[in-house]
């Protein structure tokens, strides 16, 4: 559905050159509620830009649905980038619907008015117009809100009205930048519920711009990590939380999952005791391995004593991930056996600290 090849894009200032996107490559399939998440300044809202041509990049090649929005060409030895001729961009931009942060609704229109907006400039007659509107606030849940102005209307009213429009036109794909940050927990968690049942209803592929990795928790399928214009990691949902590699996403997990905040542990001589030895270590269980009786099994095979400090089962993709912390105590050799034993059964063994824990 979304094909970006080696994208690059800077931003000439006055205080000198910034790099914003640096040689990304992402593919995006079609139904995909994929997540782009990065910290302030990582290139994501530039990314974003960039595929529906809001933002002209400086080099790569971008594919929406077959039709090739951006490429590169070398001319007379030096690289050239080519962008889609302006009647072709427009018709293209119709199959690509956005929403923002701040809903961008026209105040001096009501909520009917603004979803109609953009169908006034598509060639739908009047009827047409009316009926698509009325089929939109139903699917967004503000039938009621027909003739409302969006200075009545809450956060997430609004956003709902910003999608609606967005979506007007039937659009295969939808751009999300940032489109929950501006909004409270009940809301954000009602409009991401609307935006994953209109990915199921409609089969539209979502792109969802956000530094909340709650919000990929919640509905994406895939996620990239952005940092420094760079994709740093990316791939399926449950594989980056259950094994995060880079830094930046193992921070990005630890905001969402208590059983990655486990620096008060270290030296913890409340929870542990002060004259114990034995290793504090950290279990993360696959899909196959959530159920399994391993802890049991562990201490009557090998002898050694497991306390379990923090546990946590979730389900991500409709898959458990479950996650411990627990201090192991015996014979060196019989606790280095049960570790062994957790890999060998589908747990992923990282060993926190060594020896006394003061």
């Amino acid at each position: 559905m979304i094909e970006i090849k080696n994208l690059c894009k800077t931003y000439h200032l006055k205080s000198g050159d910034v790099p914003a996107i640096q040689n990304v490559n992402l593919s995006i399939h079609e139904g995909d509620i994929y997540g782009i998440i990065g910290y302030s300044g990582a290139g994501k809202s530039s990314l974003i830009r960039c595929i529906n041509l809001l933002e002209k990049p400086d080099k790569g090649e971008i594919i929406v649905d077959g039709t090739t929005l951006v490429s590169t060409i070398s001319k007379n030895g030096e690289e050239k980038v080519s962008i889609i001729p302006n009647r072709a961009l427009r018709k293209t931009r119709k199959n690509i619907g956005m929403i923002f942060q701040h809903f961008n609704l026209l105040d001096r229109l009501t909520v009917y008015e603004n979803i109609a907006y953009p169908l006034r400039y598509s060639g739908y007659d009047k009827k047409e117009i009316h009926n698509r509107v009325i089929e939109l606030l139903s699917l967004v849940g503000l039938s009621d809100k027909i003739n409302v102005y969006p200075s009545s209307l809450s956060g997430g009213q609004k956003q709902r009205v910003a999608i609606a429009r967005a979506i007007a036109s039937h659009p295969k794909v939808l751009l999300s930048d940032e489109a929950t940050s501006a909004l409270d927990p009940d809301a954000t968690e009602s409009i991401l519920h609307l935006l994953k049942d209109l990915n199921q209803k409609l089969g539209l592929t979502i792109v969802m711009i956000t530094h909340e990795m709650s919000v990929i928790k919640s509905i994406c399928s895939k996620v990239a990590v952005m940092e420094d214009g760079k994709v740093v990691e990316e791939g399926d949902v449950y594989s980056i939380f259950s094994n995060p590699k880079t830094e930046v996403t193992k921070r990005f997990v630890a905001t969402t999952s208590a059983l990655h905040k486990v620096d008060q542990l270290l030296n913890s001589s409340i929870l542990l005791g002060n004259d114990q030895k034995g290793k504090l270590v950290k279990l993360i269980y696959q899909k196959t391995s959530v159920k399994d009786a391993l802890i049991s099994e562990v201490s009557r095979k090998y002898h050694v004593d497991v306390s379990i400090v923090l546990a946590t089962v979730e389900i991500l993709q409709d898959a458990p991930l479950g996650g411990m912390i627990a201090w192991f105590q015996g014979n060196e050799k019989d606790i280095q056996s049960a570790l062994t034993f957790f890999s060998d059964s589908d747990v992923k063994v990282e060993v926190i600290e060594h020896g006394r824990v003061d």
